[in-house]
């Protein structure tokens, strides 16, 4: 008989040896993981020990944390992120809701490369910034896209906006915005 590690008795491992209530895990990692404080993924190879009759065996998990992000604003349509705080909570793996993000409208992005300004721009995204911070926003077909584009739009060019949709890499970029259902 052998046994196959699992880690639902355990959650995020550290390494080291962490006992469960059929034997020893032995965890092995080049990251050290903490729940809830380091974003990021690690490979953790799990071994539980020859016991009661088992063999010993050895399973490799892939472990994805989600981190905390420290954010200026809340996400709702009265308290929006940031651009900043879009990137920190990509980075942080933090959010899976839609929220608010505002930005001003500084280009598009194109052959995933941002583009400033309104010439030539597509009318399938936006890339919106503050500082020297910018994110693309995917525009679905539709009002949003109607209403945003700069290719039939170039006066929205450094106008502020703040659409609703969820934060995720997009154009290889952390902390862009897809699936936006509104604006304002």
């Amino acid at each position: 008989k052998t046994v196959v590690p699992y880690l639902s008795d355990v959650g995020v491992g550290v390494p080291g040896d962490v006992a469960v209530n059929f034997g020893v895990f032995t965890f092995s990692s080049g990251d050290v993981m903490t729940t809830g404080t380091t974003a990021g993924t690690a490979i953790i190879t799990a071994t539980a020990a020859a016991e009661n009759g088992y063999m010993s065996a050895s399973a490799t998990y892939k472990i994805t944390v989600k981190g905390t992000a420290t954010t200026t604003g809340s996400g709702t349509e009265d308290d929006p992120y940031t651009v900043a705080d879009a990137i920190a909570l990509g980075e942080a793996n933090a959010t899976s809701d839609k929220v608010w993000v505002k930005g001003t409208i500084m280009g598009y992005y194109k052959n995933n490369k941002f583009v400033s300004g309104a010439e030539g721009a597509e009318a399938t995204n936006i890339a919106i910034g503050m500082n020297n911070l910018i994110i693309p926003v995917q525009l679905p077909s539709g009002n949003v896209r109607t209403a945003l584009n700069l290719s039939d739009n170039p006066g929205n060019l450094n106008k502020e906006v703040a659409v609703y949709g969820n934060i995720t890499t997009y154009f290889n970029v952390v902390g862009g915005i897809k699936d936006v259902t509104k604006y304002k």
